[in-house]
């Protein structure tokens, strides 16, 4: 094979890895110094007082019993993350859209590249959640 396919081989298989990254965060704003995980609020919609924006998180669904331990479990990876980055408060993304995943998956009705998938552990990998890691002010 000659070094040009080869090169393009390897970009390739970077951009479709890349595709497959498990969790991630954007910098919004400056990260802070680390906080307690008993010091980060969870909110699910913006609070009415000023904050300042510190991180988009966005993590793969975690196991759980049932649909509700798999949020309550991945909100909590949410929270780790954003009082890593010195977050006080997380702003959870809609649920609905993760709710709605999870019971295609579950169900069996979900389709992705063309194919459905059946219920496996490795199918809600597929599912994402996400949160704004917000500083209060005091």
């Amino acid at each position: 094979m000659s070094y040009p396919i080869k090169a393009l081989m390897c970009c390739l298989a970077a951009l479709l890895l890349s595709g497959c990254a498990a969790d991630s965060e954007r910098m919004l704003g400056k990260a802070r110094t680390p906080v307690a995980v008993s010091e980060v609020q969870v909110l699910m919609q913006p609070p009415s007082v000023a904050y300042e924006a510190i991180a988009q998180i966005k993590v793969r669904v975690q196991e759980g019993f049932d649909q509700q331990a798999r949020l309550k479990n991945t909100i909590a990876v949410l929270v780790a993350k954003a009082a890593k980055l010195g977050a006080n408060g997380v702003i959870v993304a809609d649920t609905k859209e993760f709710n709605a995943a999870y019971n295609r998956i579950s169900t069996g009705t979900a389709f992705t590249e063309g194919a459905s998938f059946t219920l496996s552990p490795s199918a809600f990998s597929r599912v994402k959640l996400s949160a704004t890691a917000i500083y209060l002010a005091p």
